[in-house]
């Protein structure tokens, strides 16, 4: 066989490529706040704002390549999203993010779980 394979580490010229997910669980209480959570490399807290829930970063990240979400809540299915509202990587290891239900920025109801994944690139590339 002949001819180059060139792999991602060959176009991008480091060998410290670095992309991370981090998932996770979290339950939510009461007036949206969170109750409890399960995964490692973040915190996540309810700031003042509806639908306002903020990721804090254990380590230092680049860039956030994307966030995935599946909203667990075991009722008729309604029309509900996360937009990723502010990352503030370079100062505070944050990423804010807003919960939307049948369109406008909404709490997540009490007892209602959310799982995701947040992919990173890491400060080293």
């Amino acid at each position: 066989m002949s001819g180059t394979y060139r792999t991602k580490r060959d176009e991008l010229g480091s060998s410290k490529i670095q992309v991370v997910v981090l998932w996770g669980e979290v339950v939510f209480g009461a007036s949206g706040a969170v109750s409890s959570s399960s995964g490692d490399g973040w915190t996540m807290t309810k700031p003042s704002g509806t639908g306002l829930y903020r990721f804090t970063m254990d380590d230092k990240w680049e860039d956030v390549l994307g966030l995935h979400v599946l909203h667990n809540d075991n009722s008729t299915p309604a029309d509900v999203g996360v937009w990723l509202q502010e990352e503030d990587f370079a100062t505070n290891d944050v990423l804010d993010v807003t919960h939307f239900a049948a369109g406008s920025a909404a709490d997540v109801t009490s007892g209602h779980s959310v799982k995701f994944g947040v992919v990173l690139r890491g400060s080293d590339v």
